[in-house]
């Protein structure tokens, strides 16, 4: 770096996959570089009297808040995750074309008459995407058993039950092992797990979340949640002071998986196991106890 460009620090707002290219040429270039999650530039622009939506007023806002603000720098992503992340979304985008390939064969099958080349296709596109989702697989096991820093911490998320490798896989990817990740609200941001209210002369409307954040993360989240409500007693306990005030029991699944994610983020960030018998207050007596 030479002394016209030291000090100088590049601000990018995080959107979808767009902004990668231009992060790794800016940090391949030794120039010091902040990507910032866009509900973090929402709040500040909040704080702004801006009211134009438009590529020069953002730019604008950007340096306004790199400026003002002590921004943390960006670490890249290891290959590892790199490639991780673009595996579990290949999965999931298999999966998904499996249920509905699934669901148009069944509904084809059942209609009148139906072609029987029409379903000889339908049946051969089933078996390319059972290859290709086995594919997958075995490269996930390739890249994990090369990478055995990474498989060590993925099994601290797996220990929880009801957290299987598939969604540990997925949390972790799509969170950069949570290298953007400064505290807990963040996280449920970032998911869109975050509660909202809109309230204003009128009566106040029923919370529920943003839906605004990582869409891979809340469809990973689900099923584990739904799963760990029938055998775990903890879970099934919190699940039922919920929706005791809830006509719904929706918000519940919903708390569920925000609690199963923060509990990733928590196990990821200590290096440790999930302890079932954990509890936060036991653990502050003992930090403070004093020691013969």
């Amino acid at each position: 770096m030479d002394d016209q460009t030291a000090g100088r620090r590049v601000v990018v707002e995080a959107t979808g996959v767009y902004y990668e290219s231009l992060a790794y040429f800016i940090a391949d270039n030794r120039h010091a570089l902040s990507i910032l999650l866009p509900n973090k530039v929402k709040h500040f622009a909040q704080s702004t009297e801006q009211k134009s939506k438009s590529d020069q007023p953002d730019a604008r806002l950007l340096c306004r808040l790199g400026l003002e603000r002590a921004l943390p720098e960006w670490q890249p992503p290891t290959p590892a995750l790199r490639q991780l992340r673009a595996l579990a979304r290949e999965r999931q985008s298999l999966t998904r074309q499996g249920a509905r390939l699934k669901t148009q064969h069944h509904a084809y099958a059942q209609s009148y008459q139906p072609d029987e080349r029409t379903l000889e296709q339908l049946r051969v596109r089933q078996q390319l995407l059972v290859q290709q989702f086995n594919a997958v697989d075995q490269d996930l096991a390739a890249l994990l058993k090369a990478e055995p820093e990474l498989a060590r911490k993925l099994a601290h998320l797996t220990s929880v039950p009801g957290i299987g490798l598939t969604t540990a896989i997925v949390v972790v990817a799509e969170t950069n092992g949570f290298v953007f990740i400064e505290n807990e609200r963040q996280l449920a941001s970032y998911a869109g797990l975050d509660v909202v209210q809109r309230q204003s002369d009128l009566p106040a409307q029923a919370t529920h979340i943003s839906r605004r954040g990582n869409v891979h993360l809340r469809q990973a989240l689900y099923l584990p949640a739904v799963s760990i409500l029938r055998y775990n007693p903890q879970q099934m306990a919190f699940y039922a002071r919920l929706r005791a005030c809830q006509a719904s029991g929706k918000p519940g699944v919903i708390a569920v998986m925000r609690k199963l994610l923060l509990l990733c983020y928590s196990l990821w960030k200590n290096d440790r196991p999930y302890n079932p018998h954990y509890h936060p207050a036991q653990a502050a007596e003992k930090e403070v106890a004093p020691t013969t």
